[in-house]
């Protein structure tokens, strides 16, 4: 038994070392291979864009956040869609007095009576791709408030130079709680995960609320066929169906960066998770295969630490394979939090990486859950 516990820790260390060092490294040492640099197309014409967002019960994140949206510094046309989807608050009112002072605000109304077979907001955001006045798509959420004037600019800036999809970063706002340093820690590594599978050429999903793409390639992938009856996956899903076989660019300047409010309570995150581990089950199996594998060395690293204390084995080579993955995540975790600008401390970041390291073994059970709404 002892010997068994021994290997496992040798196992998951290594499975670590690696993933950090070279899976997740590429992307740290080597960012510019795939990381956008709009300078190098400032001199071309920007293309006209049309930036989608789909809205339900959306009154207050509108009043507080679309004007940031309006004022994007942009020099060519553009337009805000905003897809109203079925909402009982105000949220049409706050949109036509928006409409009065801005003449590039379109607004869609979906009735109640509505029918649609298509799950979540999917129905609401091919709506707004099929009445987009232009090709090149910017999509983001209600409650979401870009990081600065140039954002617009730089998430198409892609798009010169030929590339059909731009992945963006979307952090969450940060608050002095234990739950907001949760979710920094969460949303850090989700997208380390994402972008470092976007430096290795398999991408398995971009984040709906900060993602560019060509109108083409939604008709290409015959849209949300076979995604439909899921409430999520309208971003994930329909970028592991497409995001392989297109001309693809990241942007990660920080001015691209799209904040969002982050969850208010544990139930409130406790249910956006759910939702977001539905999806996973109905990933590519090579997605789920190297997901899972990090998931679970991730799970037995600490997990046969505690149990190599207990049982007292002395290994050598166990221990210093310990002591080498600890050294190379904490050089490439304060570089990724360099990289997504993230308020968590290095200290921060190796505490809530121990408390997750039983994160999906609690979610990844009751993520079966059927969830047919998206609000």
């Amino acid at each position: 038994m002892s010997l068994l516990i021994t290997y496992l820790l040798i196992l998951s260390a290594i499975l670590q070392i690696l993933y950090y060092s070279i899976f997740f490294g590429r992307m740290v040492f080597f960012r510019k291979t795939k990381a956008f640099d709009p300078r190098a197309v400032q001199h071309l014409p920007s293309p006209p864009v049309s930036i989608i967002i789909c809205a339900k019960n959306e009154e207050e994140n509108l009043k507080k956040n679309l004007p940031f949206i309006l004022q994007q510094k942009y020099d060519a046309p553009f337009e805000v869609l905003v897809v109203n989807d079925r909402s009982t608050d105000n949220t049409n009112q706050v949109l036509e007095t928006y409409a009065q002072e801005y003449s590039y605000i379109r607004i869609i109304t979906i009735n109640n009576n509505t029918s649609t077979h298509l799950k979540g907001k999917k129905y609401a955001l091919q709506t707004g791709i099929l009445a987009a006045s232009y090709n090149q798509l910017l999509l983001t959420d209600a409650d979401c408030q870009p990081n600065s004037q140039n954002w617009l600019s730089l998430m198409t800036a892609p798009f010169k130079s030929g590339f059909q999809i731009s992945y963006g970063y979307g952090p969450y706002q940060t608050e002095d709680t234990m739950l907001n340093r949760c979710v920094q820690y969460e949303t850090l590594m989700t997208a380390t995960q994402y972008f470092s599978h976007f430096w290795w050429d398999f991408p398995y999903m971009g984040i709906g609320r900060n993602l560019a793409y060509h109108r083409k390639i939604f008709f290409e992938a015959k849209g949300f066929e076979n995604i439909g009856h899921l409430t999520s996956g309208d971003d994930d899903l329909f970028i592991s169906k497409i995001g392989s076989q297109q001309p693809s660019s990241a942007v990660l300047h920080s001015d691209s960066f799209m904040y969002s409010k982050a969850p208010k309570n544990w139930r409130s995150w406790y249910i956006q998770k759910q939702r977001h581990l539905s999806t996973g089950w109905h990933y590519k199996w090579v997605h789920q295969f190297s997901l899972g594998l990090f998931i679970i060395s991730h799970f037995f690293f600490y997990i046969s630490i505690v149990l190599n204390i207990f049982v007292g084995i002395g290994s050598v080579f166990a221990t210093s394979l310990v002591f080498v993955k600890l050294i190379v995540q904490l050089v490439i975790a304060q570089q990724l939090l360099k990289i997504f600008q993230s308020p968590l401390s290095l200290y921060q970041f190796m505490f809530w990486d121990v408390l997750f390291s039983f994160y999906h073994l609690i979610f990844g059970f009751t993520s079966f859950k059927r969830i047919t709404l998206w609000k």
